[in-house]
């Protein structure tokens, strides 16, 4: 295995970082500073495998519209590469100038910017603009270039973001900046600020000034640096004059122009380019691990924060729910008497021991006026039709308010609403919220899971009760009464009123017994299960709110794994510093 191979096969930062997005939800200050350090953060770290790797050093031109950076680009490589006009802007691609046996490709950051190299070797038959978003490679063979790559980009001022995006690409990529600049152009704010980037970064910079005009020189670019705290050496400082219609002839004699070639030159000899590798791989480190070292810092803030944003839903939940079910009480306490007292009496009327011969007399009487259509005798209700009407008799408002009630705080907790974070935003969809016909389908849901329950327990209990006994608490027809009595109870809101319903009703049919005593024990038990699973039938549609906010505040997190990996990543950073 050769030693290029043994380098790929090395375990990689990046495979560390995953592919799972660095987000946060936005609940503290730092947050809002994830999406400028997060975005670029995998191009710098599948950068610096790269330049690990890689044994070339970019020469990469930066510069604003207009400034003639093409022109010293070809000039430097010493073939027309790069098109050149007075046109603004020529360039709309990168052009990259390597040695014909540079594996620049293998292991290239960013690979869907990287054209192929064209099938014949060498330079273009004309110059070229460069194909937008992309890295075109041409090659030669000079041998004190070996291990160099010039590199011409668009604009760093363009308007196109496919420019600004490659431009910002190759940037991460530079050993050597060569920051060219006009007279007029120098103190713009877009390309002063890749500049002041350049030295932020302590990347060596060479800073052209072209197309000057006298009495302006390398002092006056020197003392405006300075004077923007940007020290630069003045033999990293070439100014080329303003040239006529021989603008390639005369750069090529240009005293300025061969000043910065010669200094470029002597600091990619052999002996430079190992110092600026090692050097450049220091900082790029120390920048990695303080980007990775932020990174992680706000997102266990933001994962603290989530955790109290959490607690303090599951207490609003807790709150809105009591509010709930008192309402349920306070609702149905006023005509629950009454309305258990009929259903009591009825219930008594349909078990009364004379109840026989005086349906007997009734029917003798209604007999004559149903013949002649006065009267149709009462059909009894199957349990289906029973369980159809309490359906009805189901009150939907009070839930549909206090889920407002709960959507109003829980949205009224989220922290800085004035900064729109992600997770404001993504809470406040109209799909996050519950509807009336969303809350309808899933409380009918829960009823039929009530009835469905219901109806098992009493076939279970009907299947227990002696075949015998013909009266007292064992008839059948009295216990789904008795279910269907709690049932109703429940769904009127006179959850507390269960007990003294039971009570009422059982009491003639229960004697001293333990049979009997057993029997009764037993139904409390069933109308107490009923009472809490329609309870939480209600509140299981606050519980469903509540879940589509955790799924939101889920989705904006960075998961466990990759800030567990991020932190493995910073801790081998700080040993690649030295």
């Amino acid at each position: 295995m050769n030693k290029r191979q043994a380098d790929n096969s090395a375990p990689s930062f990046g495979d560390l970082l995953g592919e799972e997005p660095l987000i946060c939800p936005g609940l503290t200050p730092g947050a809002f500073e994830i999406d400028t350090l997060a975005q670029d953060l995998p191009g710098r770290i599948r950068t610096f495998m790269y330049k690990d790797q890689s044994p070339s050093i970019w020469v990469v031109f930066l510069g604003g519209t207009g400034t003639g950076k093409s022109t010293l680009f070809n000039a430097l490589c010493g073939k027309m590469l790069s098109i050149t006009g007075i046109e603004r802007p020529k360039t709309r691609g990168s052009l990259a100038y390597a040695h014909q046996d540079s594996w620049m490709e293998e292991g290239f950051p960013f690979p869907d910017m990287l054209q192929a190299r064209p099938a014949r070797e060498g330079i273009p038959l004309k110059p070229t603009r460069g194909i937008p978003g992309k890295l075109q490679v041409f090659t030669h063979d000079h041998e004190d270039l070996r291990h160099t790559v010039l590199v011409d980009t668009p604009d760093v001022d363009s308007l196109e973001p496919e420019n600004r995006k490659i431009t910002q690409n190759i940037y991460l990529l530079a050993d050597i900046v060569v920051f060219v600049t006009s007279q007029e152009k120098y103190a713009d704010e877009i390309p002063f600020r890749f500049l002041r980037q350049t030295f932020l970064d302590q990347k060596p910079c060479f800073v052209l000034a072209n197309k000057a005009r006298r009495p302006f020189g390398p002092r006056e670019v020197k003392e405006f640096l300075r004077d923007q705290d940007l020290a630069i050496e003045e033999n990293r400082i070439g100014v080329i004059p303003f040239a006529g219609k021989e603008v390639q002839g005369q750069i090529l004699k240009d005293p300025g122009f061969l000043g910065f070639k010669e200094h470029l030159l002597k600091e990619l000899s052999p002996e430079n380019q190992s110092r600026i590798r090692a050097t450049l791989r220091r900082n790029r480190a120390k920048d990695l691990r303080i980007r990775t070292g932020r990174v992680i810092e706000i997102l266990e803030e933001e994962r603290e924060a989530a955790g109290r944003w959490l607690d303090g839903v599951d207490s609003l939940l807790a709150e809105v729910s009591r509010e709930l079910l008192e309402e349920e009480k306070e609702r149905f306490s006023q005509r629950s008497r009454e309305y258990l007292k009929r259903e009591i009496k009825r219930l008594f009327a349909r078990y009364d021991i004379l109840a026989g011969p005086r349906r007997f007399v009734r029917n003798l009487l209604q007999v004559p006026l149903h013949i002649l259509g006065f009267y149709t005798p009462p059909r009894g209700k199957s349990r289906e039709e029973e369980l159809s009407e309490i359906r009805e008799k189901m009150n939907l408002e009070p839930v549909l308010r206090s889920l407002d009630t709960f959507n109003v705080r829980v949205l009224e907790s989220i922290p800085f609403p004035e900064r729109n974070s992600p997770l404001w935003e993504m809470a406040r969809r109209p799909e996050i919220g519950l509807d009336r016909e969303a809350v309808e389908r899933h409380l009918f849901k829960k009823q039929e899971e009530l009835y469905g329950w219901l109806e098992e327990t009493f076939r279970k209990l009907s299947r227990e009760i002696p075949k015998g006994k013909k009266w007292g608490i064992y008839s059948t027809s009295i216990l789904w009464g008795i279910l269907i009595l709690s049932l109703e109870t429940a769904v009127g809101g006179g959850f507390t009123l269960l007990d003294a319903a039971l009570d009422s009703v059982l009491a003639p049919f229960v004697t001293k017994g333990a049979i009997e005593l057993f029997a009764y024990q037993e139904i409390q038990r069933v109308a107490g299960e009923l009472s809490r699973r329609y309870r939480e039938g209600l509140l299981s549609i606050l519980r469903l709110q509540k879940q589509r906010y955790e799924d939101c505040l889920f989705s904006l997190s960075t998961p466990p794994e990759t800030l567990e990996r991020l932190k493995t990543l910073h801790s081998r950073l700080g040993a690649n510093q030295t």
